[in-house]
């Protein structure tokens, strides 16, 4: 998973024409967008929502990607998330968890996407299962 995220950054990194450095950056920016009606935004809210919303397409593909390479689900979201939805997501999750606004924003994109879409982990082998599997053990 580490090298997913680690995909991802660089994925960003490279593409870098709108990004938010911190969740202090992407909570001020993109909130409004998160909070109120379309028709009630100023004209520098509607673009900066704008660019929310294609960071946070452009971060969902990019951990469709890390996925792919690696071989790993991460983010298990349902058919059909918006990225409206997506956005609202990260907006809860910072305002929840403020004193790790501080932070880069897209490793809390990454957390707040993961803890609303946990993939289901698959339990361990019991004991009896593996020695059966093998009687060495």
């Amino acid at each position: 998973m580490r090298s997913a995220l680690i995909v991802l950054i660089l994925l960003f990194a490279v593409s870098r024409g709108f990004a938010f450095e911190t969740g202090n950056e992407f909570l001020k920016e993109c909130e409004p967008g998160t909070t109120k009606a379309f028709s009630q935004l100023t004209d520098e809210e509607k673009l900066l929502g704008g660019a929310c919303a294609t960071y946070l397409r452009g971060f969902v593909g990019g951990i469709r990607v890390g996925e792919v390479r690696t071989g790993t689900k991460m983010v298990c979201s349902p058919a059909g998330v918006e990225v409206l939805q997506a956005m609202k997501i990260s907006v809860k999750w910072m305002n929840e968890h403020t004193e790790e606004l501080d932070r880069p924003a897209v490793e809390l994109i990454f957390r707040s996407l993961a803890d609303a879409f946990p993939c289901a982990k698959t339990a361990p082998p019991r004991q009896e299962d593996r020695e059966k599997q093998n009687p060495l053990l």
